[in-house]
């Protein structure tokens, strides 16, 4: 969800169009992102160095009343 990242006061939206943003962080694995989608392979060793915890996104953003829509297809 990203084409760049939208960020207003109360809005964040990140479409997935671009590899990097200022708010965005992807960590544990090589992420790619591409029309609309985040995909990742989750690595066997890094998922064991970090508590059996695979790849994550993170967004630097504080939310008081939230609301996080997201769709996730494991494969």
């Amino acid at each position: 969800m990203l084409s760049p990242s939208l960020v207003t006061a109360d809005t964040l939206i990140d479409r997935f169009e671009a590899e990097a943003t200022n708010t965005r962080l992807s960590e544990r694995g090589d992420w790619k992102f591409a029309d609309g989608i985040a995909s990742c392979v989750s690595d066997p060793e890094l998922y064991k160095k970090f508590s059996n915890h695979g790849p994550i996104l993170k967004w630097a953003n504080q939310f008081k009343n939230a609301t996080i829509e997201c769709e996730i297809k494991a494969e």
